[in-house]
């Protein structure tokens, strides 16, 4: 791989990602919590406080699936928001990731279909304490 120029901010590593993704066979959505209202004046975004939190990146691809994953900058963690959102799509099945620039390598893999290990290991996780709870109840 080679390596890109340092990012400035999370937008141009954004924007890395999304050109990689798209190069690769993905559709790739960044989905900022704004909605657009059409008026008769002309549209306009106004904030979607419900959708607060939602990933930074939206991935599919024809054989690989759906991947979600939220961009941070060194010294950036994800908010109770956030986590919010990447707990329940997790739970939902989707493939989720919080990624900084230090994981470009992992990056590259799951664009060419290869999942780190750590997702495994908490999908297994996930799967124990599903049953964990079902045998509770």
């Amino acid at each position: 791989m080679t390596t890109p120029p340092a990012f400035k901010n999370e937008a141009a590593f954004r924007r890395w990602v999304t050109k990689r993704a798209r190069a690769q066979g993905w559709l790739a959505a960044h989905l900022s919590n704004m909605q657009v209202v059409r008026r008769p004046e002309g549209a306009i975004a106004v904030p979607d406080k419900d959708a607060a939190g939602f990933p930074d990146l939206v991935l599919v691809h024809h054989v690989h699936g759906l991947v979600c994953a939220e961009l941070k900058m060194p010294g950036r963690k994800p908010d109770p928001e956030q986590i919010v959102w990447l707990r329940a799509l997790r739970h939902a099945g989707v493939r989720i990731f919080v990624w900084y620039p230090r994981d470009l390598d992992e990056i590259e893999g799951v664009l060419d279909g290869i999942w780190p290990q750590s997702l495994f290991e908490e999908a297994l996780r996930d799967a124990a304490d599903l049953l964990r709870e079902e045998a509770a109840s």
